[in-house]
């Protein structure tokens, strides 16, 4: 059983588990159950013994990507912030800023919640707390992986201040380790998709002529919110269905106004407790698509609808391009990702024809979450849509998370004053 694999030391680095009255404020911060935390201990444990590392050192922040501490802390970092993990002995989580200090300690699974600290000029420094913990737990002569992105200068302090330290990176190992989803994050993707759906519904029933774009992406953030979540990515494309000129959504709204006869065409990733769930949907404003936003829309349908009909445990990169070679066939072209995992991991597919590399040795697994996302757009690339959703692989196919209405959203914003005064 999974309990009796968790040594003493795993246990001995976690809090009490399950939460109680007892756990203070970390009751109201979602953790997950005692046999989900201790699945992600073993699983990073069975990957220090297999790769032969005496502990691992985690980096994370909100720029460079807080997913490896999150997994096993429950800490979602904001700055700067480490997780030190000795094979034998008590993990550390070291936080800056020191006001963060007091939510991660609330938040994190683990009883060892330390401030980085600061430098003789009043400067946030973590590195030297860092160092210090990394020789107390005995690691400072010893082979140590790493997982995540630290930037050149944390890097080279942290060589120059550790020179015995063997640094091995296992970022790679460590998402493929995270890769298969437990019924219990399976849940909070649900949860996730539910909160996408209802941001992608306050959309297509507040969009009105005469917004902008940012009004647009404040609609799917409030929906998020209203919707007990939170908004992640919110990528969107506005343009004319008679005179387009863009085929993708862009990373960053415009105060470009909306018309009766344009699309808007939206990437949307709602969150809840952290984790996301991304649909992807068309808007006809003020009428239905035009003949040829239709064309392109059906085939981003049956692109979709075919890799959805191929996947399940066992397939392969090579029966995803199968099934999207209708893109290129029916005389279109993709510019975003056809095919990617949760929180963009392996594998990251584009169709055969549009491929600048191929994943040729990833086979999928039941229990991997993924987002189908034909961005359908023609040859000249300056009018496009998008549609797709997050599923989960199963044994003999997918699971669907999203209950959003599926196909484009037509005479969205119908009711204008223009049309009133043409009745």
């Amino acid at each position: 059983m999974l309990e009796d694999r968790v040594s003493q030391q795993v246990r001995g680095q976690q809090k009490a588990l399950p939460l109680s009255d007892s756990a203070g404020r970390g009751i109201y911060y979602w953790p997950f159950s005692d046999v989900e935390h201790e699945r992600r201990w073993c699983r990073l444990h069975d990957l220090m013994d297999a790769e032969g590392l005496a502990g691992v050192v985690l980096y994370g922040s909100r720029a460079t990507g807080s997913w490896p501490i999150f997994y096993l802390s429950n800490w979602i970092p904001t700055r700067d912030t480490y997780l030190i993990v000795p094979r034998h002995g008590p993990a550390t989580l070291v936080v800056q800023l020191q006001n963060h200090v007091q939510c991660a300690t609330d938040m994190a699974v683990l009883d060892d919640v330390r401030y980085g600290g600061r430098d003789r000029r009043g400067q946030p420094d973590s590195i030297p707390t860092v160092v210090g913990i990394t020789r107390e737990r005995g690691l400072g002569e010893q082979e140590v992986g790493l997982v995540g992105s630290p930037t050149m200068d944390v890097m080279r302090r942290l060589e120059q201040d550790l020179p015995g330290v063997r640094w091995r990176s296992v970022g790679g190992r460590f998402s493929a380790m995270t890769s298969r989803k437990s019924e219990e994050e399976v849940a909070r993707l649900r949860r996730a998709a539910a909160v996408t759906d209802a941001a992608l519904e306050a959309l297509r029933d507040g969009l009105r002529p005469g917004m902008t774009e940012r009004d647009v992406a404040g609609l799917l953030e409030h929906g998020c919110r209203q919707a007990g979540g939170e908004f992640g990515i919110r990528h969107l494309m506005t343009t004319s269905m008679r005179a387009p000129d863009c085929g993708v959504p862009a990373q960053y709204p415009s105060d470009r106004p909306v018309g009766v006869g344009d699309v808007v065409v939206v990437e949307l990733s709602g969150k809840w407790a952290n984790y996301s769930a991304q649909a992807l949907r068309t808007f006809a404003v003020g009428t239905s698509l035009s003949e040829d936003f239709r064309r392109l829309h059906d085939v981003a349908q049956q692109a979709f609808d075919r890799i959805e009909a191929v996947l399940r445990a066992g397939a392969s990169v090579a029966d995803v391009h199968g099934a999207a070679d209708v893109i290129e066939a029916s005389g279109f072209t993709i510019i975003d990702d056809l095919l990617h995992g949760a929180n963009q991991s392996r594998p990251i597919v584009r169709t055969r024809a549009a491929s600048d590399g191929v994943d040729t040795g990833f086979t999928f697994e039941s229990g991997m979450a993924v987002v189908i996302q034909p961005n359908v757009a023609t040859l000249d690339q300056r009018a496009g849509v998008q549609f797709g959703e997050m599923l989960v692989v199963r044994d003999d196919g997918v699971e669907r998370l999203h209950g959003l209405e599926r196909g484009a959203f037509e005479h969205v914003g119908a009711a204008t004053s223009v049309e009133a005064g043409q009745a």
